[in-house]
């Protein structure tokens, strides 16, 4: 991105919107259209077109007491042949054994496959290892993929529903508050490669994803402010009322309540960024500058005393620094 705007066009950022489409044409920009001759549009016999299947729903629901409610929760979603449940080490010990037990009493057939916590479950090695499993324990068209844990489970159980037969069913059931606010409410899977994180993935809905704010009752207050910067980045992003409404609460970050308030406000505006920037390439793409322009005003938030500058909202600075140097982002 070397191309500078000019003062003048500097002038006409009067938005975030704005902002967007501009570094979107630094970074993508248009190539030049080549001439083509008449000799070779008139070497084409006959040219076809084809409908391809529309955009598959993503369903999320909200909803206290998932393991309850079992019944009704597996009846949105096609009849599978097996169910492969993906979750961590520490997800097991804490919802999936109680969570696997559930599925065979309701006479479904179950393969449990934990991972290690942490990033390391993201490596291309281990995604060959995992496929490998799965191939091995009679998948077939028909199996269910259900993920159930933080945003490394998400991905990794994502990602691999999308590649075998070229598309599984899949369903999301989030346990950590950056998952209910952003990493499972996405049609977004990935995994990581030896030059950066989540470069290898692909894009592909899950059929169900299920948020049950009181699962988050076994987070440590660390991992709560970790969710909270994606709350606070959508907030300031997209939402300015909410980003009030956040800066003058003075609860306990751990309130049901407001937990269950922010997920469902994080669910709507990811909803709204979703429908018009899919691919993120305008407004997403240049979300983590735009709120960074805006911390400034909020540098009181209750929350930063939480998020012990963790290192997203780093990255968020870094990205507006440089943004600033490049004279493609306003001073702040």
């Amino acid at each position: 991105m070397k191309k500078m705007l000019s003062r003048g066009e500097r002038l006409l950022i009067k938005s975030p919107q704005a902002l967007a489409r501009n570094v979107a044409k630094l970074a993508n920009p248009v190539p030049k259209k080549r001439l083509i001759r008449n000799t070779e549009v008139s070497t084409v016999e006959k040219a076809y077109s084809f409908t391809l299947p529309p955009p598959k729903n993503m369903k999320v629901l909200v909803l206290d007491s998932v393991f309850s409610k079992l019944d009704e929760i597996m009846a949105l979603v096609d009849q599978p042949s097996n169910v492969f449940v993906f979750t961590d080490e520490t997800v097991y010990g804490i919802y999936g054994a109680r969570f696997e037990q559930l599925l065979r009493s309701n006479g479904y057939i179950v393969n449990t496959i934990i991972l290690p916590d942490g990033e390391e479950s993201k490596s291309i090695a281990n995604y060959v290892y995992l496929v490998d499993r799965v191939m091995r324990r009679n998948v077939d068209e028909k199996s269910l993929f259900v993920s159930l844990g933080g945003g490394v489970v998400c991905n990794v159980c994502g990602f691999i529903a999308s590649t075998i037969y070229r598309g599984m069913s899949l369903m999301h059931i989030p346990t950590t508050l950056m998952s209910q606010c952003d990493a499972a409410i996405s049609h977004k899977q990935g995994i990581n490669s030896h030059m950066g994180k989540n470069m290898i993935g692909s894009y592909f809905a899950p059929n169900l994803i299920v948020v049950d704010p009181t699962l988050l009752s076994s987070m440590p207050s660390r991992r709560i402010s970790d969710g909270l910067a994606e709350v606070i980045k959508h907030g300031l992003g997209q939402d300015a009322r909410y980003a009030d409404m956040l800066s003058s609460y003075s609860g306990s970050m751990e309130s049901t309540d407001f937990l269950r308030t922010v997920i469902r406000k994080n669910i709507e505006l990811k909803q709204a960024l979703l429908a018009t920037d899919p691919f993120e390439r305008h407004e997403g793409m240049v979300l983590h500058i735009i709120l960074w322009c805006r911390l400034k005003d909020y540098a009181w938030l209750p929350f930063l005393d939480w998020l012990e500058r963790p290192a997203y909202l780093l990255g968020i600075r870094s990205a507006r620094v440089k943004g600033t140097k490049q004279e493609i982002t306003l001073n702040a």
